[in-house]
Parts: C-alpha cells; structure tokens; sequence
C-alpha cells in the first residue's frame, strides 16, 4: 500500500522526524524512500516552502530544513499517523 501523503507532506514528515537536515542529505532520503526523482524533490521542497510547512536556513555547511511552529500542529499528526507507520512496512 502506498503512502497517501502528497510528495510536498512526504517532505515536510521527513524534515518533522529528521531535523535539521542538510539539501543533499534530504534529497537522497527522500529519493530512498519515496523513488521519486531529484528533481521531483526539488520541485516539492519549493512547493512546502512557499506554504511555509518547512523552513530553509544557510548554515556554514549549506541549506538546512526544520519546521517551522507554526506548522508543527499540521505535519506532527500526519508524521505519527501515515510517515511512521509507512515506514514500518
């Protein structure tokens, strides 16, 4: 059974459960777990962040996601409810 999250849920669950996360180090993740593109990440990554569900900060080793507050009270259930249980199949 597939995951019922959309690619940019799928995303912002990964960064919730895995934060900070560094670009490269998310676009290999997701690509492992999802078998979606680089580019289809990518593209998703850009989607959430203009809904503001994830949060993208320089550091001295470059990009890094978290989530933001405010969003924590929208992706922790989809996390707990579909990305960990998902993953457990």
């Amino acid at each position: 059974m597939g995951n019922p999250l959309s690619l940019e849920f799928m995303v912002a669950c990964e960064i919730y459960g895995s934060q900070p996360i560094g670009i490269n180090d998310l676009l290999t993740t997701m690509h492992t777990k999802t078998g979606k593109s680089r580019g289809e990440v990518t593209h998703a990554i850009h989607v959430a962040n203009n809904f503001a569900i994830l949060k993208m900060d320089a550091s001295e080793n470059g990009i890094v996601f978290t989530t933001p507050a405010e969003a924590v009270p929208l992706i922790e259930p989809l996390y707990e409810k579909y990305w960990k249980q998902w993953l457990k199949i």
